[in-house]
């Protein structure tokens, strides 16, 4: 046990950047099992869109859905969602599924709705990159 104390007084640094690294790993465990949410990758996401009444909502900005969007969804800007939850009290107990350019603003998205009340809520993973990697259809405007 000696040893261990005097490595981490020799090797301070080392010892606080690993303590560190650690504390993230648990960070984002502990924030993935409690998520209220479900990731899914393209695959789940069609066979949502196949199945019943589905919410398919964009959280790019306006600038990004130049380039194509998922057929059937409705773009709301991050920015103006909670503003605009109003819009899609009808789907509080239905499926959503949220999409950005690469899952992270859509996961802010996702924890704004379930915080609303939402409860079927889903976020892709990878976003419309995982989706266009696929090969998946988008239509333009």
């Amino acid at each position: 046990m000696n040893e261990y104390i005097v490595f981490a007084q020799n090797h301070l640094l080392l010892v606080m950047g690993f303590v560190a690294v650690l504390g993230l790993i648990l960070y984002i465990e502990f924030n993935n099992l409690t998520r209220k949410y479900k990731q899914v990758g393209t695959s789940a996401a069609v066979q949502l869109m196949n199945r019943d009444t589905i919410q398919v909502l964009d959280v790019r900005d306006d600038s990004e859905i130049r380039n194509g969007r998922i057929q059937g969804a409705r773009h709301v800007p991050l920015g103006q969602l909670e503003k605009r939850l109003s819009e899609f009290s009808a789907y509080r107990d239905k499926p959503v599924l949220v999409y950005c350019a690469s899952g992270n603003r859509s996961g802010m998205a996702c924890k704004t709705l379930t915080k609303h009340g939402f409860t079927e809520v889903y976020n892709l993973a990878g976003g419309i990159g995982a989706w266009e990697s696929d090969s998946l259809p988008l239509v333009k405007r």
